[in-house]
């Protein structure tokens, strides 16, 4: 039977109700419409598929910590010696400390199996074929991009488990609309949840055509794609990784979309959408700011009076550009609290004080994803023609001079050191040192050693409460 309202939301190991502090926009529609004339109506499945985008807007998803604490996690970026303590257990790896996703993207993942699950219902002649597929399409796309955002932060890859830890998360696709609903599930292996998460991927690409993509702010079929190499990326599937990432770059190169020239990368990032987004989340200034405590903005420059401006560059980072390499321009030095530190424009306040749009797929991490696939693909210790090329065809557009590379292994560390130079800011470097298998690096002026890859550390612990909770879910190891 229709339950009366919508107002719980799934856990790993239950179902509790969520605050607002969860939801940047939290409004009625998500949390109040009855389920007989919301997920009856095709209104309904609109404004919770809004709500799901809303979801990913906070300051503890891809508002800020998803796109800094990978990096300060590692050897991109570190504190300043003043500052607001929000990320110094980050920092210092503190045991326990890591990324909290959990119950988040649980919540986020049954609103999108309760739009699956109506969708199907809706038999209103006013609704296109085509819009339903598109609804379809968004919505299993985000579900990939949540479960793979949980995978990696609790999860070993597949074929880099520890002691042949294997575990991945709770694997819901069903919807629950009260807690009475919800059952104990163990969690699903890291293999069995990458399978689900390349199920959805493939389905949303085949959902999305070209009369039915409405905006880079929302889920597409390049972003599906690009998503799609990603996700083979850490699997280490090199050959899928590369079909992929060709494909989404020519459906973007369809659309419109290119790396840009050297001369227009700073403007790329006053520019809305940026002209390299394959997916963006879009920040409405008067309702939707994170503000001088939590955005991006705040956190990242010293622009408008009143920023904490606590995250900066390490040395080694920013000695990494080139004189002449664009990026290297995006710095500017400041001094905060007497400390000479270097600050970044890339959420300078676009929208507004304090708020910038987020890019959380662009072109030029595919054609890296691109470069390494290729280059993993080379025989033996050969360094592959085709992965140089698409790497240096990456640094030109950056005023960068070509990297020269005699082995295999050299050329996959100079992509990996372009991924630090061309993502920092966008929350990868933890997770490609995770995604490989190598010691968490850390910079000199932060701590003496990297974290050992086999140090529990590196893998986020299941909350308590839900370990408490649930029998069947079994903890991290070293926790």
């Amino acid at each position: 039977m229709l339950k009366k309202y919508m107002v719980a939301v799934l856990m790993g190991a239950t179902v509790l109700s969520v605050s607002s502090c969860d939801d940047l926009l939290d409004t009625a529609p998500k949390q109040s419409i009855s389920l007989e004339t919301g997920l009856e109506n095709i209104t309904g499945i609109r404004a919770l598929l809004i709500g799901v985008y809303d979801r990913m807007q906070v300051n503890t998803y891809y508002g800020a910590q998803m796109m800094l604490a990978p990096d300060v996690m590692a050897d991109n970026l570190r504190q300043t010696s003043s500052n607001s303590n929000r990320y110094t257990g980050f920092q210092s790896n503190t045991f326990g400390t890591q990324l909290n996703r959990w119950a988040g993207n649980y919540g986020a993942i049954n609103d999108v199996n309760l739009i699956l699950g109506a969708l199907g219902n809706i038999t209103d002649p006013a609704v296109t074929a085509a819009e339903k597929a598109r609804i379809g399409a968004e919505a299993k796309f985000l579900r990939a991009l949540f479960y793979h955002d949980l995978l990696r932060t609790y999860s070993y890859e597949p074929g880099k488990e520890v002691g042949g830890f294997n575990a991945g998360v709770v694997l819901r696709l069903e919807p629950v609309d009260t807690k009475d609903e919800a059952d104990f599930m163990a969690r699903a292996t890291n293999v069995q949840v990458y399978a689900q998460i390349e199920k959805d991927l493939t389905e949303a690409i085949a959902g999305f055509t070209t009369s039915n993509q409405t905006s880079w702010y929302r889920a597409n079929k390049a972003a599906a794609e690009a998503l799609m190499a990603r996700v083979s990326l850490y699997q280490s599937k090199w050959q899928q990784a590369l079909d992929y990432s060709n494909t989404a770059i020519a459906t973007a190169a369809a659309r419109g979309k290119g790396l840009v020239a050297a001369a227009n990368y700073a403007a790329a990032w006053t520019t809305l959408p940026n002209p390299e987004s394959l997916f963006e989340l879009n920040y409405v200034q008067a309702t939707e700011t994170l503000g001088a405590n939590e955005s991006l903005n705040s956190l990242t420059t010293n622009v408008f009076t009143g920023a904490w401006a606590d995250i900066v560059p390490t040395n080694t980072l920013f000695n990494l550009y080139e004189v002449n390499d664009v990026r290297r321009a995006m710095y500017y030095t400041a001094t905060k609290s007497g400390e000479a530190v270097r600050f970044n424009r890339k959420f300078a306040g676009n929208q507004g004080v304090f708020t910038d749009n987020i890019p959380l797929i662009r072109l030029s991490e595919v054609h890296l994803i691109k470069a390494e696939a290729e280059a993993e693909l080379a025989a033996g210790d050969e360094v592959s023609v085709a992965g140089l090329a698409t790497l240096n065809g990456l640094r030109a557009k950056r005023d960068a001079s070509p990297v020269v590379a005699l082995t295999k292994t050299a050329l996959i560390n100079a992509i990996l050191v372009e991924r630090r130079m061309e993502l920092v800011y966008e929350g990868h470097r933890f997770f490609d040192l995770k995604r490989r298998g190598l010691d968490i690096a850390k910079d000199p002026q932060v701590a003496a050693a990297a974290i050992p890859y086999t140090d529990p550390r590196v893998l986020a612990p299941i909350p308590a409460d839900q370990v408490a909770l649930n029998p069947k879910l079994v903890k991290n190891p070293g926790y």
